[in-house]
């Protein structure tokens, strides 16, 4: 089953995958829709009680386009890639166990501790933390997590960050005989997170609008783009 995370959102429930094993040759459960840098994924994707039976693990669920991580031959990284999120109810895809949110290959998706990298899928996961207290009632513990009440809630958020037309021009194609409408050769900044040790919790933009990754959390956006002669 391949997600197509452009405006179509899609609840995969109750469903069981069996016999998959051989992910190298695309013979994957669940595959991530990951090869444009223009049509970038907006969070929209969730699923439930799913079970795999007689699946390797690297072929439970797959990401394509992430560069060599993914294909040692390939060093092509699409935005669609850097930006893929599943909300995984109950942990059955990403093996949790517990609601989950899981995110591409990135370091963007690495939000604390509580985050793991599953190195046969290649994919990060986290906690999907819930706070539902209101202004002053008491804490009490999430109905889905068991985390305190005050534990800082976490989910999917996507936004259409406008700086310019640096964001929404899409690629140059005056200055790059490569564009198409699917793909640029070059980025035109870094949206990181605030409080990271290293920028390695950043991910590359190109020069289309919009940016997933997790909420309840500062981002913050540097204008960088070697073409253009940009270093902000």
């Amino acid at each position: 089953f391949q997600f197509y995370d452009t405006w179509v959102q899609t609840i995969l429930s109750n469903v069981t995958f069996r016999h998959f094993h051989s992910a190298l040759r695309g013979d994957c459960a669940v595959r991530y829709m990951d090869h444009s840098d223009h049509y970038t994924p907006q969070g929209i994707n969730s699923v439930i009680k799913l079970t795999f039976q007689d699946v390797d693990p690297n072929s439970v669920v797959c990401i394509q386009h992430c560069g060599v991580m993914c294909d040692p031959k390939n060093n092509v990284s699409t935005m669609s890639s850097r930006m893929y999120s599943v909300w995984d109810w109950d942990g059955s895809l990403s093996g949790r166990g517990v609601p989950t949110i899981m995110g591409s290959n990135l370091d963007w998706w690495n939000w604390d501790n509580t985050c793991a990298f599953n190195t046969a899928t290649h994919l990060w996961s986290c906690p999907w933390k819930f706070d539902y207290a209101g202004i002053g009632v008491a804490p009490y513990k999430s109905f889905s997590t068991g985390l305190p009440a005050n534990v800082a809630s976490r989910s999917v958020v996507f936004i259409e960050p406008s700086v310019g037309t640096l964001l929404s021009q899409g690629c140059d194609y005056a200055k790059f005989a490569t564009c198409y409408d699917q793909y640029a050769p070059y980025t035109v900044g870094r949206m990181s997170q605030w409080g990271k040790p290293t920028t390695s919790n950043g991910i590359d933009l190109g020069p289309w609008a919009g940016v997933t990754g997790i909420s309840n959390s500062g981002w913050y956006w540097r204008g960088k783009s070697t073409p253009y002669g940009i270093n902000g």
